[in-house]
């Protein structure tokens, strides 16, 4: 099936899986990108500048790496550095994705205080997000209207765009705006509009999957490679197999995608020095169940990404996460990246231990594969290949 991934789509799934890590925090970059696209409508922004506005909010936050850094800056007043640091992050992560440059500037941009000369889209942003930690989701939102405006326009000029507070304070009565946001109704508004699709090709998808993996595995230094790593196994193993350059490359973006879900776990979890506690490793299940449903998000003909992503703990015998598959449920596709992840974090550092030697790494391999767990046939594909494995081009 052809793959036909959204732009807006996509980094909504980016949005949304950094967003996890917190209940007060789901959705924050979402519900942002509403808020502003609602601001710069009113202001008159042409749709090339609504584009980039409602794309640079989605990612606003992609440099927070912590949930302590994330509740620090949904204060109103964050500490400066909190604030310097991960906007020069994120800006940082953007200029390395060769088809989300022209987002950067906004998102380092993002909270800047007014001055004359700031460009009208980050400080769309600055008020957007503010205006959105504000709001206590637990109660009624339209209780909270005049308090959240009154907040904002304390700030009037001061910190922030006089133009942008003034809209605020325009859209402000309409209860549709604060609806939007409490219903959940703020995602068809900005996934559903015409003038927000961009349909991404192959090249730009790829691009774009290296950014989430890059931010999941900056989550901790034993994993920094963990997704590229297993991104150039799957590509060089999927090769061997004989795939159509076309799987080849699907085969690679759905091994930099395939932990995505794991935003959503604590980093004391992912930091954990020793074998985790059942409660700790019933958290830690639901990161393919995310990475699922996050992939899902990106558009039409993404099934098989999808399938091979965030079925990589499911194992033959039906023993494994989240869904509990059984052999006849799994293609070779989905089986191969299950080894391959087994056969990278083997060789990896660990808080808990140093990387394991291929022999160790071919007996753990053999051992699954004899209990019925790996796919025997691919297991010993994988280790005979294994020393050019270790250090595959990229």
């Amino acid at each position: 099936m052809v793959i036909q991934a959204d732009l807006t789509k996509t980094l909504s799934a980016v949005a949304a899986a950094c967003d996890l890590v917190h209940l007060r925090l789901q959705n924050h970059s979402e519900r942002t990108a509403y808020l502003a696209l609602r601001i710069g409508v009113h202001l008159g922004l042409d749709k090339p500048r609504l584009k980039v506005l409602v794309l640079s909010a989605l990612l606003h936050d992609i440099g927070i790496i912590s949930t302590k850094e994330k509740l620090e800056l949904a204060d109103f007043q964050p500490a400066h550095v909190a604030v310097t640091r991960h906007a020069q992050r994120g800006y940082d992560l953007l200029m390395a994705t060769r088809y989300l440059q022209s987002l950067a500037l906004p998102v380092l941009q993002h909270h800047d205080y007014y001055r004359a000369d700031l460009d009208i889209i980050p400080a769309i942003l600055f008020v957007a997000d503010r205006a959105e930690n504000l709001l206590r989701r637990d109660q009624y939102y339209l209780f909270q209207v005049d308090q959240v405006v009154e907040r904002i326009r304390a700030y009037r000029e001061t910190v922030f765009h006089p133009e942008v507070v003034d809209a605020l304070t325009d859209l402000a009565p309409t209860p549709s705006l604060w609806l939007d946001l409490q219903t959940g109704n703020y995602v068809k508004f900005i996934q559903d509009n015409p003038d927000m699709t961009h349909e991404l090709g192959l090249d730009e998808l790829d691009d774009i999957a290296k950014l989430f993996a890059t931010i999941v595995d900056s989550k901790s230094p034993f994993t920094a490679t963990h997704s590229s790593g297993l991104a150039a196994k799957a590509a060089a193993m999927a090769t061997k197999l004989g795939m159509d350059q076309t799987k080849v490359r699907q085969m690679r973006i759905a091994a930099l995608l395939h932990d995505i879900g794991k935003l959503a776990v604590p980093e004391e979890i992912l930091l954990s020095p020793g074998k985790l506690t059942p409660e700790e490793m019933a958290v830690m299940k639901q990161h393919t169940y995310h990475t699922y449903h996050l992939i899902g998000m990106i558009g039409k003909g993404v099934e098989s990404i999808q399938r091979w992503a965030a079925f990589h703990h499911e194992r033959l015998d039906g023993s494994g996460y989240p869904f509990g598959l059984s052999a006849d449920q799994l293609d070779s596709e989905s089986r191969l990246l299950a080894i391959l992840d087994v056969f990278q974090a083997l060789t990896e550092n660990r808080p808990y231990r140093p990387p394991l030697s291929l022999a160790e790494t071919a007996a753990i391999l053999r051992k699954e594969a004899a209990a019925g767990r790996l796919d025997q046939d691919l297991v010993e594909l994988v280790l005979e290949h294994a020393e050019e494995l270790l250090d595959p081009a990229d």
